[in-house]
């Protein structure tokens, strides 16, 4: 939320979606701002990318990604992305209710 708000246009709409499917919960944040292209896309969870379809410029580091992507991961989560440039950007997080696994436990 916090990319959209401060890398996209002021009137930058964003969607946050909660949603019960089941076993999993899906968080759903959507904007209709600059979008990325593919190739930002593909590095957005890499430690210390810093991809920007903005001019202005940021003080971040280019962990903030990566470190949304850890905790979904430890949770035996998923997050994906799907954006495109002019039209924007989805990150939808799928994360099961139950924990399908914890170290030290037994299936």
């Amino acid at each position: 939320m916090m990319n959209s708000i401060f890398h996209y246009p002021e009137h930058t709409d964003i969607y946050i979606q909660i949603t019960d499917m089941g076993e999993h919960a899906v968080i759903r944040i959507k904007d209709n701002g600059v979008g990325m292209p593919a190739h930002m896309v593909e590095n957005l969870f890499r430690q210390y990318y810093r991809g920007t379809t903005t001019d202005s410029s940021s003080e971040g580091t280019g962990l903030g990604m990566a470190i949304v992507y850890k905790p979904v991961q430890a949770h035996d989560g998923t997050i994906t992305v799907e954006s495109e440039p002019s039209k924007g950007t989805t990150f939808t997080v799928l994360l099961p209710k139950k924990r399908l696994s914890s170290p030290g436990s037994e299936h």
